[in-house]
């Protein structure tokens, strides 16, 4: 007699997201203590097919031709990668042009995060205060009113994803764990608030391979969040998130991702992100498919390498170092300020002004006294993006004057910005 025994293990509702509105982001995150096959399924909705049209090269970006407005993805909580991607795999196509997805999907053992993006409303109003925020729309989200064809039509809450599995539904330690996971070995990570810049010194013992991992808002015709690693001792740009060199990052055409190993030479470096208004808790459009890092992470991975790592307090200009300072300039006026050198020398400039086309609004300027001429000027072509809107910054690593007179002034220059 042959006996056989066999094991079923227990189906549980891993991921339940419905009722979602015209603007909504929502995750739920479970763990799988082995490998299985997963039930999947999923509803979202593909471009609306009635608006495609020629794209030009004005054009070729637009949302509502290249960005599903509603679809569900998979994320590696502990790696950051996507196991899943409804936008990526064999769906059904109804006329209307909602998209279905059901079947199996088979994941190793692990920390997973189901999210699901709902963005079909092309259009938002509401009554009241004209100045209200986003936040403030989605709290009073009665007094909202959404539009666009999948709204109109009532299509989106057919929306959602559920998943079945046998495995548990994620607390929090669970979530935390994941992410140190990732985070570990991270030597800086940079996530500034809405419309502001963050930066983050280190230095480098010996050639390391630091390894970025970025995730911003650029297009060809301009960059908004991004990051960017100077070297502190030559002033000098070794990386930065460009739009050539970015990957889409998923959701909404201007969401890219930069993922790449630097080999760093030893020096002092510091890391900056900037970003603009548009993004956050209350996303505007649908989200890149790792929205909770967004902004800059720096890794090395080799755990020997980290012990050549140290932490490095950045400042643009060291203290009493600084000949002239004239900052908190308010609007409509003009400041000036004076300073002699007693013997040629190197003077580094750090400015912050305002520009845009070509032409600089706010901007600074030295003028020799006793040629009457001007020796450096705060030039658009010669600043970079500084952040937040088109403002533009520069900081030379040197200009060379050759007044022999002795130095006068030491305030400092600039603050933090």
């Amino acid at each position: 007699m042959h006996l056989a025994l066999l094991l079923v293990l227990a189906q549980t509702q891993l991921v339940d997201i419905q009722n979602l509105t015209p603007r909504e982001h929502r995750v739920s995150v479970f763990v799988l203590a082995a490998p299985q096959d997963l039930k999947v399924s999923a509803v979202g909705a593909e471009p609306w097919p009635d608006r495609l049209r020629s794209r030009d090269d004005d054009n070729w970006q637009d949302d509502e031709q290249t960005t599903w407005p509603a679809a569900a993805w998979i994320l590696d909580a502990r790696t950051r990668a996507v196991v899943w991607d409804m936008r990526a795999v064999d769906t059904r196509r109804d006329s209307n042009g909602l998209r279905r997805f059901s079947g199996t999907v088979h994941l190793p053992a692990g920390t997973y995060e189901a999210h699901y993006a709902s963005y079909p409303a092309s259009s938002v109003s509401w009554n009241g205060n004209i100045n209200i925020s986003l936040k403030e729309i989605i709290r009073l989200g009665r007094r909202v009113k959404y539009g666009g064809p999948y709204v109109e039509t009532e299509l989106y809450k057919q929306f959602g994803l559920n998943i079945e599995g046998a495995g548990r539904i994620a607390a929090q330690e669970d979530i935390d764990s994941a992410r140190t996971a990732f985070t570990a070995s991270a030597i800086a990570s940079l996530v500034p608030d809405r419309n502001s810049s963050i930066r983050k010194g280190f230095e480098l013992t010996r050639p390391t391979g630091v390894e970025v991992y970025a995730i911003g808002e650029l297009r060809r015709d301009g960059d908004f969040d991004y990051g960017w690693i100077m070297n502190a001792d030559t002033r000098k740009r070794v990386w930065t998130m460009t739009y050539a060199g970015t990957d889409p990052a998923g959701g909404a055409a201007k969401n890219r991702m930069a993922h790449e190993t630097l080999q760093l030479k030893p020096g002092h470096y510091v890391a900056y992100f900037v970003c603009d208004d548009s993004h956050g808790p209350e996303w505007n459009n649908v989200p890149a498919t790792d929205p909770e890092f967004w902004g800059m992470t720096l890794r090395v991975a080799d755990g020997a390498a980290r012990a050549s790592v140290k932490p490095y307090e950045y400042e643009p200009v060291p203290q009493g170092q600084t000949i002239v300072s004239m900052i908190g300039i308010h609007d409509d006026e003009m400041r000036s300020s004076g300073f002699a050198l007693r013997r040629p020398m190197d003077v580094h400039i750090y400015a912050l002004g305002e520009g845009s086309s070509d032409k600089m609004h706010d901007y600074a300027w030295i003028v020799d006294e006793e040629q009457h001429k001007r020796v450096w000027a705060m030039r658009y072509e010669d600043t970079e993006h500084a952040g937040g809107a088109c403002r533009r910054c520069r900081e030379e690593p040197s200009v060379r004057r050759n007044d022999p007179s002795r130095c006068r002034q030491l305030p400092r220059l600039l603050p933090q910005r």
